[in-house]
């Protein structure tokens, strides 16, 4: 995580969190919780996600598809760490709750109106094991 820190130039608020939330903010700050386990290392990580992405600039992008590139980058890091090699249940957990998560911001942002029908790429229903419903939407 550090070292994503020092590659992408960010800082960390002040404050962290002493809850399992993260934060990113402009000017790439981010808020992030103390990193006691796999999960909270994912919190990092996905808040890093944001910033590599340049998701603390305004854009037009619907906020799930801010939210599913970084999930996306996140848990490609523990990938690459091989976590879902070496605790296979806990990466297995936090996935499934990246999918929840997608699918809320999905519906959430269906419901402000923020995404037209047929504007959600395969890919996202992919990532969400909903793409065999693809063709229905």
């Amino acid at each position: 995580i550090s070292k994503y820190i020092k590659k992408y130039n960010i800082k960390i608020k002040r404050h962290r969190y002493k809850t399992r939330r993260g934060k990113t903010y402009p000017k790439k700050y981010i808020k992030i919780p103390c990193i006691k386990c796999i999960y909270t290392a994912y919190i990092a990580l996905h808040e890093i996600g944001h910033v590599k992405l340049n998701h603390t600039i305004i854009t037009n992008k619907p906020k799930f598809q801010k939210e599913y590139e970084a999930e996306k980058f996140a848990l490609n890091c523990l990938k690459r760490n091989k976590i879902n090699k070496l605790y296979p249940n806990i990466y297995n957990k936090i996935s499934n709750k990246a999918i929840l998560y997608i699918m809320f911001h999905i519906q959430n942002d269906k419901n402000r109106n923020k995404i037209q029908k047929g504007s959600i790429k395969k890919e996202v229903y992919e990532f969400c094991k909903l793409d065999k419903f693809y063709h229905l939407l």
